[in-house]
């Protein structure tokens, strides 16, 4: 099985990287690849850059490359009420906050001629359960919420569903499950809180909880390694 695994930034990437042996590194139109055998099977590591676009670039270069039989997207979030700071979410459902095109008969949140939210592959979620399971590691599943901005106010985002969930908050989630969907790639999510917008020191916790956030979702994901089959 080839196992891609995305993230945005450097520290998130950092340590899965380092756990890898003997593994070939490329760098391909400004996205950067760290390739290795884990057990049986082999893992793609992928540093994709922050946001949509840089996020959307990477995921299509891995698909249609590396060809991958699933995509983990992983790194740190932040959050909504009653998630806090060093949870652990597993994204189930993945939706944007910042589309609007329902003047064009979309729901809020769809992009046109897109599904109106994408869902992690079961089988995937059942391994990263075992995983966290197998670690004690408590975890929570709801729905991941993508957007082009770094949230520090409700008001910013322009679609909260309307159910009660669990809700993480990110720049790049949505969007590799829309590349995924459009490479019909098994897909799954799972973040490390980093900062809740409930809270009113938010950019403090940010700031203090981004290396140790992005280093425990980096372990997490190392663990998961060896829990997929």
């Amino acid at each position: 099985m080839i196992i891609g695994i995305i993230a945005a930034m450097d520290k998130e990437v950092k340590l899965i990287k380092e756990s890898l042996t003997n593994y070939q590194k490329s760098v391909i139109a400004g996205v950067k690849f760290y390739k290795a055998q884990v057990g049986e099977n082999v893992a793609v590591v992928v540093r994709g850059g922050v946001g949509k676009a840089n996020i959307s670039h990477a995921t299509s270069l891995l698909c249609n490359i590396y060809k991958p039989d699933v995509v983990i997207n992983t790194g740190i979030a932040g959050c909504l009420d009653p998630l806090k700071t060093s949870d652990v979410l597993i994204g189930n459902v993945l939706v944007y906050h910042d589309v609007d095109a329902q003047g064009f008969g979309y729901a809020l949140g769809q992009v046109p001629g897109m599904p109106k939210y994408y869902l992690s592959d079961s089988r995937v979620v059942k391994d990263i359960e075992r995983a966290l399971k197998s670690l004690n590691i408590n975890y929570y599943e709801g729905t991941i919420l993508t957007g082009d901005s770094f949230i520090t106010d409700r008001k910013m985002l322009n679609y909260i569903p309307a159910n009660n969930d669990y809700f993480g908050i990110d720049m790049e989630g949505c969007a590799v499950a829309q590349i995924c969907y459009l490479y019909q790639t098994p897909f799954a999510s799972i973040r490390f809180i980093s900062d809740s917008i409930d809270s009113p020191n938010q950019e403090a916790e940010y700031a203090k909880f981004e290396d140790e956030a992005s280093n425990r979702s980096a372990n997490i994901c190392v663990d998961v390694l060896k829990h997929l089959h």
